[in-house]
């Protein structure tokens, strides 16, 4: 039958989702005990979306070396498919998505986005 579609295997940004249920728990485990740097750092749902659809995956070394790893986080339940994933957005530019059986990590690289983080990556140039 043609009209089958193969169910991707794991979340793709580039494909239609939906965010709910966002929070702010500010809680992703950092050097940074003060957690006041995140006050007043608030993304709505349109812009967590854009901003996912423009990040790349990265790998832990390059996640490690070129991104803050800030306190202020936010979460929110992705919806692709009939799949849920849950979404850790860090304010040093980068993100989680988990579903049931792995996660990738995506850091945000695009300078337009700049202005919703607290933190850009290092990027080559910066060197």
């Amino acid at each position: 039958n043609p009209s089958v579609q193969l169910e991707a295997v794991f979340f793709n940004p580039q494909l239609d989702f939906s965010i709910s249920a966002i929070s702010q728990p500010h809680d992703y485990p950092s050097s940074l005990d003060d957690t006041s740097i995140c006050d007043g750092w608030e993304l709505s749902a349109n812009e967590i979306q854009e901003i996912i659809k423009g990040a790349e995956e990265i790998g832990g070394v390059l996640w490690d070396l070129s991104f803050d790893h800030l306190p202020c986080n936010h979460r929110a339940m992705l919806v692709q498919g009939q799949k849920k994933y849950e979404l850790s957005l860090n304010g040093g530019s980068w993100m989680s998505i988990s579903g049931p059986d792995s996660s990738i990590r995506l850091g945000v690289f695009d300078k337009k986005f700049e202005p919703y983080f607290l933190s850009e990556p290092a990027r080559e140039e910066d060197h």
